[in-house]
């Protein structure tokens, strides 16, 4: 069967590949720097007696789940709309044709979506043949420090894959597929980057992220859609938390 890229219309300006690859250097190193403000600030009004120069920052937060959802909600909501300022400062351009806003069917997003299920799943086999733990120790500390249920949904459930899709698989995307490195390069770049933010997992995982990336962006492309990538994330982060409730569960029973 031939697949068919979807692409959006060449007359619509958007940045290059180096104003793309700038830009998102600049907004992924804000994102680091709002989020370690967050988790300083929320750290040292815990334990003001602390000196500074004392506060592991890392360890205090990259796996309490209730200051990762303070500080993804925190970046979400100041990145989101320093990338919508970084569209429109290219004359011309379009938010709906940088973030791919064109609606499919169900049926087309449930695909997508059953794939990256399917994706994670083979993943966990391959674990189990291999005697590697298939629960990620990631998951499951800040599930057990969650704080706010609700915040911790909303913040990772909902936000963080909304934030990391438009980023990566639209406004990234969008800038370096008419480039040089095309198509193909683009989703291989942006897939690079998505699981260069997710240091806190293992190498195999690390691996396994990667190849999510290229079958969410492969969603991109070919259905010229953002909502589906953003469909099968959010099912993603859901099942991942979903099982590692019913584990802890289990556990203490």
């Amino acid at each position: 069967m031939e697949i068919e890229i979807t692409h959006s219309s060449p007359v619509v300006p958007r940045w290059g590949t180096l104003g793309t690859v700038l830009w998102a250097l600049l907004l992924a190193a804000l994102f680091v720097i709002v989020q370690s403000i967050v988790v300083l600030v929320v750290v040292q009004s815990e334990s003001p007696e602390v000196p500074l120069d004392q506060l592991d920052l890392a360890e205090a937060g990259v796996n309490n789940g209730y200051m990762l959802a303070l500080a993804t909600t925190a970046t979400t909501f100041v990145v989101l709309p320093l990338l919508l300022g970084v569209i429109k400062l290219k004359r011309g351009s379009k938010v709906a044709d940088y973030f791919a806003l064109r609606s499919v069917s169900l049926k087309t997003t449930l695909f997508w979506v059953a794939a990256a299920l399917f994706l994670v799943a083979i993943g966990d086999v391959v674990k189990w043949l291999y005697g590697m733990p298939i629960m990620v120790n990631f998951v499951l500390d800040t599930y057990k420090t969650m704080g706010s249920v609700s915040l911790f949904i909303l913040a990772i459930v909902v936000l963080a894959p909304v934030t990391e899709e438009l980023f990566c698989r639209g406004f990234m995307i969008s800038g370096l597929q008419r480039g040089f490195i095309g198509p193909v390069g683009a989703v291989t770049l942006t897939s690079l980057l998505w699981a260069a933010m997710h240091v806190q997992y293992d190498v195999f995982d690390i691996a396994l992220i990667f190849m999510l990336g290229c079958l969410l962006g492969a969603s991109r492309l070919h259905t010229g859609s953002i909502y589906p990538a953003i469909a099968a994330h959010v099912s993603i982060n859901f099942l991942s938390y979903s099982v590692a409730a019913i584990y802890v569960a289990l556990s203490s029973t």
